[in-house]
């Protein structure tokens, strides 16, 4: 896991979705799929919705987090495509926004493929009670008297560099439980964990 801050979220989002400066023939080779999730109505792209992010966060403030996660080279592209939208919906749910991108490329230790999902999304969560804030309200400080007034509330329970953050072994375990579902819809004895290589 990594976080992206002001000025980095769209470059960022090109580099996963192979666009922009990242859109020559062969790097655009390694993209298998890419979507964007949860965005708000004023945004038709998670570019556009990264670009805000770039502009209305505040200076020091994280505009993404990002993981990057490795996939099942036994299984199809579709049937990964299949795990990185159940992960997607285990970890980020309905109430933030991002994007998800699959790349593949031949692995640089065997002969298998090296295919994994890059998934970044904003801390921002969309309070579907409220109404749908403009970006220019959506990226700015919380106000907890007046949630009309202020941006979007942040999830602050992951900071990278907290070594014992149950949220990320919470993490770590709904990654495998999905890839573990995509091995059993696949008719795959194979299993992965979520826990440390010492546990």
């Amino acid at each position: 896991m990594s976080t992206g801050h002001k000025g980095q979220g769209a470059k960022r989002r090109d580099y996963i979705a192979r666009e922009k400066s990242f859109s020559g023939e062969k790097i655009k080779q390694e993209l298998v799929a890419t979507e964007d999730f949860n965005l708000p109505s004023w945004a038709k792209n998670g570019r556009e919705f990264f670009e805000a992010a770039d502009k209305f966060e505040r200076r020091n403030g994280v505009v993404f987090r990002q993981l990057i996660i490795a996939l099942p080279c036994e299984l199809s592209h579709e049937e990964n495509i299949k795990i990185a939208r159940n992960i997607v919906q285990k970890i980020v749910g309905n109430t933030k926004a991002g994007t998800w991108a699959i790349h593949s490329k031949p692995a640089f230790t065997t002969n298998k493929e090296n295919i994994h999902m890059h998934l970044m999304y904003s801390d921002r969560i969309q309070n579907p009670n409220l109404k749908e804030k403009p970006k220019e309200l959506y990226f700015i400080r919380y106000n907890a008297k007046h949630p009309n007034e202020g941006g979007c509330l942040k999830d602050n329970s992951l900071q990278v560099g907290r070594r014992k953050n149950p949220v990320m072994n919470n993490i770590r375990n709904q990654i495998a439980e999905a890839i573990n579902e995509g091995y059993k819809c696949a008719g795959l004895d194979i299993r992965v964990s979520g826990k440390t290589l010492e546990a």
